[in-house]
């Protein structure tokens, strides 16, 4: 095999190294991204309507506005954070917005789990007619 042979098989090869590392590396950032996707929400806005629920009375009509006009990928996960507490107000207040929203996937998924695993029957009442497009 001649010089330039050997220079243009080194030089793939080397090509292709650094193609596998690249995809290497962009696998790794989109694992990264997904697994950061997966974390509960918690962030500033939450704060917000957390301090809707607990005023004295609590707000839900304000803290559900405050919802609405939140961008949707933060809307969605504080619906899911308020869908799994454990106080009955915030998943009442879950299900009010996901009632807006059912048509997306992160409300969807909220109403019906909702409506299997709630252990409140007025809850899953509630979400079985949000989930179904009924009115409240």
């Amino acid at each position: 095999m001649s010089t330039r042979g050997k220079i243009l098989l080194l030089s793939f090869f080397g090509v292709c190294v650094l193609a596998g590392f690249g995809v290497y590396q962009w696998h790794e950032s989109a694992l990264d991204d997904l697994a950061v996707e997966d974390l509960p929400y918690s962030g500033p806005l939450l704060s917000v309507i957390d301090e809707y629920l607990t005023a004295v009375p609590p707000d839900r009509v304000g803290a559900e506005a405050r919802l609405t006009g939140m961008p949707d990928w933060d809307r969605d996960r504080i619906v899911a954070v308020l869908a799994a507490r454990g106080d009955k107000d915030s998943r009442l207040l879950a299900i009010a917005v996901a009632r807006r929203f059912r048509d997306r996937p992160i409300p969807r998924i909220v109403l019906a789990k909702l409506v299997l695993k709630d252990p409140d029957a007025k809850v899953k009442e509630a979400a079985k007619k949000a989930l179904n497009g009924e009115p409240p």
